[in-house]
């Protein structure tokens, strides 16, 4: 994770690497509604997750009761079984729902804590092209997909060793 904070108004920027890898697990993290409400699913305890893993299949856990699934991988989007599917983008799987933008971020990056970052052992972890995922001001983190209207902010890092 790489994070910026904007002097001017205090936002902070949070990068994550680019990486077409899907493979791991990922939390419902945010819904997003056509009126602009945002509802943080880690503010009202474990959210539900879902895993897909190497071999195709993929498990569901809602609350402790796991749904077994198989899923595909085509382009930027993941499709389960029924043919729904999720689309990669800014860093997370979204799924578009009847109005709703249901947002998964993986459960490493959920599990980061933006305000205490661990500190880099070399100028080297931050080699490579990163994308903006969240931004956050007064209190509250938005995808940045949902604020920055299309605009996207793509470091690229490479450090010269030597």
């Amino acid at each position: 994770m790489l994070s910026l904070i904007d002097e001017y108004d205090g936002a902070e920027y949070v990068f994550r690497r680019v990486t077409p890898d899907l493979v791991g697990t990922w939390h419902f993290s945010f819904i997003l509604a056509e009126n602009g409400m945002v509802l943080n699913l880690a503010e009202n305890g474990l959210p539900p997750s879902f895993t897909l893993n190497s071999d195709g299949t993929a498990q569901m856990n809602m609350e402790g009761e796991i749904l077994n699934d198989f899923w595909q991988q085509k382009g930027n989007r993941v499709y389960d079984s029924s043919g729904s599917f999720f689309t990669y983008e800014d860093g997370m799987l979204i799924m578009e729902d009847e109005g709703y933008r249901i947002m998964l971020v993986r459960a490493d990056a959920a599990k980061t804590d933006n305000k205490a970052p661990r500190p880099a052992k070399s100028a080297a972890e931050f080699d490579g092209h990163w994308v903006t995922c969240t931004i956050e001001t007064i209190g509250v983190e938005i995808p940045a997909s949902q604020i920055m209207m299309g605009f996207q902010i793509r470091p690229s890092i490479h450090h010269a060793s030597g």
